[in-house]
């Protein structure tokens, strides 16, 4: 505590949630007393509690996918998503979901080849803010043959003639006929 002059201070010195609640000040002179009470709150920066993530993740093209982050902080911060730092686009296959205990989860639906890249999420609130990123790769299958257009074909001259072929792999390949 100090005065000066007519001035009088309590100073806590590096503020902790234990700090937190009612303060009075009672002042009187003999002749009367006055009682003025103050509130201290203490807010605390967001934070990266615990990854749920690794920095690194992969996910095979076509599944689905989801990275989650866990953030603490007095007043409760607000998370924002972002893909190669650009917001996030607004689609049904990112889904975000926030649980009570400050996780925050994306999901994305069918992985995409535009969906590789880093993934940023930014808790904020009055006091500051924290980030957590993840790169995310997707995965592709080579295509495969499932069956071939096997032994040399015969046709009859006038008559339609058909050849067929199946393949798989992610992304779906396209098939390009040629003579």
């Amino acid at each position: 505590m100090e005065s000066k002059q007519n001035i009088f201070t309590l100073t806590v010195n590096k503020c902790d949630l234990s700090d937190a609640g009612t303060y009075h000040a009672q002042i009187q002179n003999g002749i009367n007393q006055i009682r003025q009470t103050a509130k201290l709150n203490i807010r605390i920066q967001p934070k990266v509690e615990a990854p749920k993530s690794i920095n690194d993740q992969s996910c095979v093209f076509g599944q689905d996918t989801q990275i989650s982050w866990k953030f603490s902080g007095i007043e409760k911060p607000q998370v924002t998503w972002f893909l190669n730092s650009q917001p996030l686009p607004t689609n049904d296959r990112f889904q975000l979901t926030e649980t009570d205990d400050g996780t925050s989860i994306l999901v994305i639906r069918q992985a995409e080849l535009a969906d590789q890249g880093v993934y940023t999420a930014k808790a904020t609130n009055s006091v500051g803010e924290a980030e957590a990123k993840t790169t995310l790769f997707i995965i592709c299958i080579k295509p495969v043959i499932e069956f071939d257009l096997g032994a040399p074909l015969q046709a009859i001259k006038g008559e339609a003639m058909t050849l067929k072929i199946a393949a798989s792999g992610a992304p779906k390949p396209d098939i390009i006929w040629m003579r």
